[in-house]
């Protein structure tokens, strides 16, 4: 028996935010999901992501904020996070009084979207989704399928 997890990018109908639909499938057999996810957790655990869901558009994203603090990369992982939200607090409130409640909205949901990564630079989570794609490539029983439009 295999187990499929599956996912979905963009929307299927057309002039709705997107103009593009792909939905990926990631078939692993039953006997082995668990030592599986258990070598997932391990690699998450080393970004400090265990209790986070991989979202790789989210990931691979410049966080301008990040590039504006002085000596980001040598904070440690606390410091980041609370430096980050920091920033972010204070674009959140300068785009509310420039823009308007809705640029903040809208940022916001962004903002929601990264804030497990806020505490890795833009090279730690490339690097993590390196390692969790060569992981599961490695898999021999495991198979990836995918289904892309281009509206």
């Amino acid at each position: 028996m295999y187990l499929c997890y599956i996912d979905e990018s963009g929307v299927p109908e057309i002039g709705h935010g997107t103009s593009h639909f792909v939905l990926v499938g990631l078939s692993i057999e039953a006997w082995d999901w668990k030592a599986q996810d258990r070598a997932v957790t391990s690699v998450k655990r080393k970004f400090s992501l265990s209790e986070a869901e991989i979202h790789t558009g989210w990931m691979t994203r410049r966080y301008l904020e990040q590039e504006r603090i002085p000596d980001f990369v040598n904070l440690d992982s606390p410091a980041r996070r609370v430096t980050v939200r920091n920033a972010r607090d204070t674009q959140l409130i300068k785009t509310q009084a420039l823009k308007g409640s809705k640029a903040a909205a809208e940022l916001r949901k962004a903002y929601r979207k990264t804030d497990s990564y806020i505490h890795l630079t833009l090279d730690q989570r490339m690097d993590c989704l390196r390692q969790l794609a060569d992981l599961i490539g490695s898999w021999g029983n495991t198979r990836l399928f995918c289904h892309a439009i281009d509206m």
